[in-house]
């Protein structure tokens, strides 16, 4: 748990991080942490660990934990739907809009801190007065407490706590819009609350059959200890280990394909390379080019990323042109072979004849590059724009590409305003650019993020 955390605080502005509200979430980390490596050794040196220890191993930290997690929640989704706001402008009533005019300051990181520190000190009053109920127990041995009456109403509390943290992140996680979640957050927080509080309620029941029921089950296996520890540690699994695993995959990821990329100059052929880039991208593009029963240029522009993905050399590039190159190849272009299918070949045997051991023969990962560009933009001239217009992949892919662009401009405007509200910018110049006539608006495109409603959301407060 340790490393995993600390590679998350050394990714926060990764776009799989840094839209999660990642600074509460490393409290919420840092909490789990402490008390997945805190609890058993409060049990194993019980006669010597102080209670007061114990208390705030056991029981603060999880309260904590819930509590950060429940505030990391809420600006989760108060950011998504700011998001939407700018993006979908025309959608919102009034009543959305002044909800959202409250909870905004929720963004806010000096904000956010002060409301953590306020909502800790409330959430361990409970166990503060429970304590006072019986003098000198947190001073003694933390055996003293375990025995204690006292142990079963701070576990009563805890467990209210918990329960009503996860009710409320529950209900809070329904407001995620599906044509915003592009990281399954919605889906990512209930499972964790799910499988976190049925463990945390198998570790209370245990618990009240011990101490109320008389009914011990594995006494000496430590049970509820176990269970709540595995809690934790999913809260830790889906919300630090796998935005992190997210991360080196996409890195890798990322690599691949900085390495396999053609050059594109066209803006609907470097639209459609990125949309083939996708998880699901080529497999839709591949079934919409089926329709027109023309799926060889998609193909070989595949064979030739696969070439440049996989070990070069002059087996690799001989497939290449038995497959797409040669004149009866199973992906040969009737349009485009025959432009670029002679010169290849022969600019491959000349690099055959060549002295290996001074220059080498295999071809470059570029090799083939002129011809996919070539592939690249015959498809993005014949078959993309009618993909745009009528695939229903495409169209949620833009959403999702735009809600991405919109939460990245909050997150820019949260900062400016921040930094703007401790060092003031010096007036706006005033624009030489033409203006429209008054009276006339420019038109809204779908999916145009709204920058200036964000200035028609004036905070609640002065400092946000």
């Amino acid at each position: 748990m340790p490393v995993v955390l600390y590679l998350y605080v050394m990714h926060l502005r990764h776009p799989s991080i840094k839209y999660r509200q990642p600074h509460l979430m490393v409290f919420t980390g840092f909490c789990c942490t402490f008390y997945c490596l805190g609890m058993p050794l409060t049990h194993v040196w019980s006669e010597s660990i102080p209670a007061i220890v114990h208390v705030l191993v056991v029981f603060v930290c999880p309260s904590l934990a819930t509590l950060s997690f429940l505030l990391g929640v809420s600006a989760v989704i108060v950011l998504h739907k700011i998001t939407q706001l700018l993006v979908l402008h025309p959608s919102f009533s009034p009543d959305t809009i002044h909800q959202l005019m409250r909870y905004r300051w929720l963004l806010y990181p000096h904000v956010q801190r002060p409301t953590v520190v306020v909502a800790s000190l409330v959430v361990t009053l409970p166990y503060f007065f429970i304590t006072l109920s019986c003098p000198g127990i947190l001073v003694a041995p933390t055996t003293a407490i375990l025995r204690s009456p006292i142990y079963l109403s701070l576990s009563v509390v805890s467990l209210a706590e918990v329960s009503i943290v996860c009710v409320a992140a529950t209900a809070i996680s329904k407001h995620l819009e599906p044509v915003m979640d592009n990281f399954h957050l919605r889906q990512t927080y209930q499972k964790s609350i799910r499988i976190a509080g049925l463990l945390v309620g198998l570790s209370s029941l245990h618990l009240i059959l011990d101490r109320l029921a008389g009914v011990s089950i594995a006494p000496n296996y430590f049970v509820r200890q176990i269970l709540k520890s595995l809690a934790a540690h999913y809260i830790v699994y889906f919300h630090i280990y796998l935005p992190v695993r997210q991360l080196a995959k996409t890195d890798h990821a990322h690599r691949r394909r900085i390495v396999a990329r053609s050059s594109v100059g066209n803006s609907l052929a470097h639209q459609l390379e990125r949309y083939l880039d996708t998880h699901e991208g080529f497999d839709t593009f591949l079934a919409f080019c089926k329709l027109d029963f023309r799926t060889e240029e998609l193909l070989a522009w595949q064979c030739i990323q696969a070439f440049k993905q996989d070990e070069i050399d002059n087996a690799a590039a001989d497939r290449v042109l038995a497959l797409c190159l040669a004149p009866h190849a199973p992906l040969a272009s009737p349009s485009l072979t025959p432009l670029y299918g002679s010169d290849l070949v022969h600019r491959l045997a000349m690099r055959k004849t060549r002295d290996a051991d001074i220059v080498g023969t295999a071809p470059p990962a570029t090799f083939f590059d002129e011809y996919q560009s070539a592939l690249l933009h015959f498809l993005a001239t014949e078959f993309f724009p009618r993909f745009q217009t009528q695939s229903p992949a495409w169209q949620m892919y833009s959403r999702r590409r735009l809600s991405l662009e919109g939460l990245e401009k909050v997150l820019t405007m949260v900062t400016t305003k921040q930094a703007s509200s401790t060092h003031p910018l010096p007036p706006r110049e005033v624009s030489s650019l033409p203006q429209p006539p008054r009276g006339e608006e420019t038109p809204s495109l779908p999916g145009r993020i709204n920058v200036d409603a964000w200035d028609s959301i004036h905070p609640t407060s002065e400092r946000s």
